[in-house]
């Protein structure tokens, strides 16, 4: 079943590439698909990846574990090095997270809408809706959430903060931190 699927995926890459001169590349050894220019690395030691979009996923190199990301869109992940189980989906949607160097376990973080979480360098964050949580730039954020279009658009920094509905913490240039 799972070579059937391989086989499957290959065949629809193929067919892109042919239909539309999409650049693709399949490895089923691996278990990547990278659908685009420039999207994944195609010298990735990823493993289990899916990267599709301009330059999505372009840095990916997770050569001590199987990775488990998923990147939709053009600029989607762009940096991420070492991520592990990661889910950006959207233009630019954590395009500047690069992982913490270990690759296990390696910031979990879920980013849905277009430049959702777009600078972000922290961890274990979820991040729904466009714009959403896009100036974090710290490496310390984590257990973040932000729902809602430009929900903690303002939020530059902090950790264990939750921000739902449209616009919330909007203008607000903040760095709090949360509590348990």
């Amino acid at each position: 079943e799972k070579t059937m699927k391989a086989l499957l995926v290959l065949f629809a890459a193929i067919c892109l590439q042919a239909q539309t001169g999409v650049p693709a590349y399949e490895n089923t050894s691996l278990g990547v698909l990278f659908i685009g220019t420039d999207a994944g690395n195609k010298k990735t030691k990823d493993q289990e990846s899916i990267a599709i979009g301009y330059l999505t996923g372009n840095a990916m190199n997770n050569a001590t574990n199987p990775a488990a990301d998923l990147f939709i869109g053009n600029e989607a992940g762009q940096h991420c090095t070492t991520c592990r189980e990661s889910t950006f989906l959207g233009f630019h949607a954590g395009m500047s997270y690069v992982g913490n160097g270990t690759g296990t376990e390696d910031g979990i973080n879920t980013m849905i809408g277009s430049q959702s979480g777009a600078y972000e360098l922290g961890s274990n964050n979820t991040y729904v809706g466009q714009k959403s949580c896009m100036n974090m730039a710290n490496a310390s954020d984590s257990d973040n959430v932000c729902v809602g279009a430009h929900a903690g658009f303002g939020f530059t920094s902090g950790k264990q903060n939750i921000f739902v509905g449209r616009a919330s913490n909007f203008n607000q240039n903040s760095s709090v931190s949360g509590t348990d």
